[in-house]
């Protein structure tokens, strides 16, 4: 953690930024980066389809918290792993078709 802070405060510094502050993260507690590529039904307001396949390139699946808009309380990771057999079953099935 503490070669993240520093490493993090190097960038902010080099992209010159000018108050730089730290708070200590809390002791062991995990954090989970989530967003970034949304799921959903629109290619106007979303980046991946229900199967977490990318709406601009056919052959690109992320499967990963990327597609999550917001948090729950617990872990993401098995919510993630049921999205991720999800897209592979979807995506064989592409494969199988010649869709892909």
């Amino acid at each position: 953690m503490e070669h993240g802070i520093a490493r993090a405060k190097q960038i902010l510094a080099a992209a010159e930024a000018t108050d730089i502050c730290v708070n200590s993260p809390i002791l062991y507690g995990g954090w989970h980066l989530l967003g970034t590529a949304r799921m959903g039904g629109d290619p106007a307001t979303s980046v991946l389809n229900s199967y977490n396949q990318a709406w601009d390139v056919g052959n690109l699946f992320v499967t990963d918290a990327a597609s999550f808009t917001s948090s729950g309380y617990h872990n993401p990771t098995l919510t993630i792993m049921a999205l991720t057999v999800r897209a592979c079953g979807y995506l064989a099935d592409q494969l199988d078709t010649g869709a892909l």
